[in-house]
């Protein structure tokens, strides 16, 4: 809207000038005769002033007579089209820019404030063309000499002068010269030039006078009215809230309720909440049951949440009090009661004494266990710090507490990013045996000994396509964690239009994701930027191959490395010469490779749980600088695989 607004403003600077031009240019036209040669009054008074003040004339009728019917003015309704141009209304043709156009135009160009606007506009253009006149006439008639006189062949000499006079009376009332009666009678056509010459004064003055008080000055009043209508207008401007748009959105936008948050103490208010004891045995044995509370559908699939060996009792989503209702009364008249009721509550959604009551609802109907399982920790680490971060997972563990729920059965999981790890902890949360991941085996030791094939085959140093290459593999075989990674990273297809902007946004993510310590280290530095930017190559590519195709990076080789690093170090644009950066060497090569595969296998964990777990297996004096053959490099491997599965029990057990 503010750009539409400029360029309307620029849109009516440009018809002001021109419209000054035009008149200027009506003025000289009308001059054009030979010279000495007479000038007929009327016909110059008729040229100069008899469109626009029909025009005027209609103008008024309309908007006095039937303001109603008044039409779009086409010098405004002109102004708002090119003002729409200059504004880049034609470069913002989305959703966005047309409703913002609309909604502008719904206000600014119907009703009074419409009528008001563009009737403005066109007394600007038409004061800005009197204004060209007049200032060429004065030009003309200071610099040349003209005469003018009158002509007639039906009518008599008195009616011109009655005429005359009537035409005379406004400029005579301001004091300017006008034809007295015996000028007008010696101006008739076959006058002498003598005598038309002593006449010329006073025809000149009356010229000038009407142009001023019959063409510039009622239209300069008219577009200060105008302008003043308007503003008084747009102060009594309301919504047509009866609209049927609006009406739509009465709920949303003055909902019968509001929330206010707690306004009295909890202590002295709240009473106290005993939680039912689980039911022993064999009793709670139904399947077990799932609910959001205060939830959106998840990103990642459809609800609830696949997880193999598990057949879920769905109890929807709960937000309103109806709801919470209806999923009270399902829980407590299922014939079996669920081995394990886990609800879903949203980390973006402040714990408060409502979510707690409803818990505790929960609790009690269940007849058996409950878990919680928080989501949405992507969302929220996007909104605020770590700090925040850590705040509100502690507000809901006490909420969990408060509600009669163990620590150990509440659980961070991402559901907008759910992966195999993520399928795993859900899976121990209810109490049911995770399947055994595709190919038999984790993922990780195939990821390395892809790595060591890779490299045995590389060259020294290696070029980017077969570094690249290596990556896309690796992205390939963790397929769900590298779409996962991509939602993480921004790595969309909108997104994907700038790809070198989208590469370096999110490899700067992965890059981060190295503990402190290790971002100093030279080698990991150097490895970090590197895989950052080859892990979005490859989370990319699958997204967008055409976009990723067409980076140079994808052709360099030898000291192709060296630009990829300078990518996402912000010194080069995608463009970068090769010639012109260090060779990353073949050390640097298997570290950047190794961070994204471990980076590929946390997926579906918290990011600080990722950062810590690769604070404990990655170690700035590992054997891979020293790592010359496939050997080495095996063996450097395995030394990283094991404290990478030491890092996982111990990050599993806290």
């Amino acid at each position: 809207i503010d750009r539409f607004g400029r360029g309307t403003a620029w849109a009516v600077a440009i018809g002001v000038v021109v419209a000054a031009v035009t008149g200027a240019g009506a003025a000289r036209a009308a001059f054009a005769t030979s010279p000495g040669t007479p000038i007929n009054f009327f016909w110059m008074f008729v040229t100069l002033l008899g469109v626009q003040t029909v025009l005027l004339a209609g103008w008024v009728f309309l908007m006095l007579l039937r303001p109603r019917s008044f039409p779009v003015s086409p010098l405004g309704e002109l102004a708002v089209g090119l003002g729409r141009r200059l504004g880049g209304g034609t470069a913002h043709a989305g959703d966005a820019g047309v409703a913002a156009l609309q909604a502008l135009t719904s206000v600014h160009g119907r009703g009074v404030v419409g009528r008001c606007t563009l009737s403005a506009i066109s007394h600007a253009f038409w004061v800005a063309a009197n204004v060209g006149c007049l200032i060429v006439l004065l030009v003309l008639l200071s610099t040349k000499r003209y005469v003018f006189n009158w002509e007639t062949t039906i009518l008599d000499a008195s009616s011109y002068q009655s005429i005359t006079r009537v035409i005379a009376a406004a400029p005579a009332a301001f004091g300017l010269p006008t034809p007295s009666r015996e000028q007008i009678a010696a101006s008739e056509g076959d006058a002498d030039a003598a005598t038309l010459g002593t006449a010329r004064v006073a025809w000149s003055g009356l010229l000038v006078g009407s142009v001023l008080l019959y063409g510039l000055v009622p239209r300069a009043l008219l577009l200060a009215v105008c302008l003043g209508a308007r503003r008084a207008a747009l102060r009594r401007w309301r919504l047509d809230l009866s609209a049927p748009g609006y009406v739509r959105l009465a709920s949303r936008l003055t909902p019968d309720s509001e929330e206010r948050g707690i306004i009295d103490g909890d202590a002295a208010t709240a009473p106290a909440t005993t939680v039912a004891p689980p039911v022993a045995g064999d009793a709670a044995s139904g399947p077990p049951a799932i609910v959001g509370i205060e939830l959106a559908t998840p990103a990642s699939g459809p609800w609830p949440p696949s997880v193999a060996g598990a057949e879920w009792t769905d109890l929807g989503f709960a937000e309103s009090r109806e709801d919470r209702q209806r999923v009270a009364g399902t829980l407590a008249t299922l014939a079996e009661p669920p081995r394990m009721t886990v609800i879903v509550g949203a980390l973006t959604t402040t714990p408060d004494r409502g979510l707690a009551s409803f818990i505790r609802t929960i609790a009690e109907c269940a007849r058996g266990p409950v878990a919680l399982a928080l989501t949405g920790g992507g969302v929220l680490r996007d909104r605020t710090d770590a700090t925040g971060v850590a705040q509100r997972e502690e507000d809901w563990h006490g909420l969990a507490t408060a509600a009669g729920i163990p620590p150990e059965r509440v659980a961070s999981i991402d559901l907008d990013h759910l992966t195999d790890a993520s399928r795993a902890r859900l899976s121990s949360l209810i109490g049911v045996t995770p399947g055994t991941p595709a190919g038999g085996h984790r993922r990780i030791e195939a990821a390395f000994t892809r790595i060591v094939d890779a490299a045995a085959g590389w060259d020294d140093p290696p070029t980017a396509r077969q570094v690249t290459e290596l990556s896309r593999g690796l992205a390939e075989l963790y397929d769900a964690e590298a779409n996962t990674l991509g939602e993480r990273l921004a790595l969309t297809k909108a997104a994907l239009r700038d790809p070198v902007s989208a590469v370096r946004a999110g490899a700067a993510k992965i890059d981060q994701l190295l503990p402190v310590d290790l971002r100093r280290s030279p080698r990991w530095a150097a490895a970090g930027a590197l895989g950052g930017v080859l892990g979005c190559l490859a989370v990319g590519s699958l997204v967008a191959p055409a976009a990723f195709a067409a980076l140079p990076v994808w052709t360099m080789s030898g000291a192709g490395l060296g630009a990829v690093l300078q990518l996402v170090r912000g010194q080069g644009s995608g463009d970068a010469s090769p010639d012109d950066a260090a060779t990353p060497d073949r050390s640097d090569a298997v570290r950047a490779s190794v961070l994204f595969a471990l980076v590929l296998d946390l997926q579906g964990r918290e990011e600080s749980a990722i950062a810590r777990v690769l604070e404990a297996t990655l170690d700035e004096n590992d054997a891979l600088d020293a790592a010359a053959d496939a050997d080495a490099i095996s063996r450097a491997l395995d030394e990283i695989r094991h404290r990478y599965d030491l890092a996982l029990a111990r990050e599993t057990r806290s």
